[in-house]
């Protein structure tokens, strides 16, 4: 199975916003979006969506989350109890674009590429 359409239904299954962080019926994370479409779909294998998980991973190493990635090579300061209310959700909404945004690179580059 071709990552791009791996990717491109997973991210059916990314939260855009702070209202579906917070509803919980989407993923914040692109992995676990990934495994969400994985365990939806009948057409693709578990093995299929760890392999585009591994790259996802990879490309986050040495750090595990995009928050973690975004402090370590850029300093933007993560989420924490001191944010106020609206500091959360303008927060959340930006990650969750910036989770979209690197999604649909990767969809493009791995379309580009024939995968």
């Amino acid at each position: 199975m071709k990552t791009s359409i791996i990717l491109a239904h997973a991210k059916k299954y990314l939260a855009r916003d702070y209202d579906d962080v917070r509803a919980g019926h989407k993923e914040d994370y692109i992995c676990f979006a990934i495994r969400q479409a994985s365990q939806r779909a009948q057409w693709y294998s578990h093995e299929t969506s760890q392999r585009v998980m591994s790259l996802v991973q990879r490309r986050l190493a040495p750090f595990v989350t995009l928050e973690d990635w975004l402090e370590g090579y850029h300093g933007v300061q993560v989420l924490n109890c001191l944010f106020t209310r609206s500091q959360e959700v303008e927060y959340i909404d930006k990650l969750q674009l910036t989770r979209h945004a690197w999604i649909d690179a990767m969809i493009a580059e791995f379309l580009a590429m024939g995968d």
